[in-house]
């Protein structure tokens, strides 16, 4: 099974794109946080930016989303594999929501309660398939 859940927000705007293969997707970056405390003793709040691409019609049709918003996206890891212009290959993850994934935005009250207050570990990010 390869599938993640993250909570996190938006970093920009959805954009729509069209991939070469003539596909339609919606594709956004989004920041998760991972709340510990240091040796001493102090809360930190560690970020990570997430490359979202949304290929669910149904999803890119109902979906009305802004930078800011809170979401849980729920998909599959995937990886691509882009060459630069010294043709050095560069591998890239990225979280892809088709018809069996999900995203869901995340009321701003209940978003409020996910601080470092409530548990070590905070916003982790949840990934099965071993």
């Amino acid at each position: 099974m390869n599938r993640v859940q993250l909570k996190g927000c938006l970093g920009a705007d959805p954009e729509h794109r069209t991939t070469q293969n003539g596909h339609e997707m919606l594709a956004f970056s989004m920041a998760t946080n991972h709340h510990y405390k240091d040796s001493s003793g102090e809360w930190q709040t560690a970020t990570q930016w997430h490359d979202i691409r949304v290929f669910s019609k149904r999803l890119m049709d109902t979906l009305s989303l802004k930078k800011g918003d809170r979401v849980l996206v729920e998909g599959q890891l995937e990886y691509s594999v882009q060459e630069d212009a010294r043709g050095n290959k560069h591998k890239r993850a990225f979280i892809m929501v088709t018809s069996k994934g999900d995203i869901h935005k995340i009321d701003r009250h209940a978003a409020d309660e996910d601080g470092p207050e409530e548990q070590e570990g905070g916003d982790w990010v949840l990934a099965t398939g071993l």
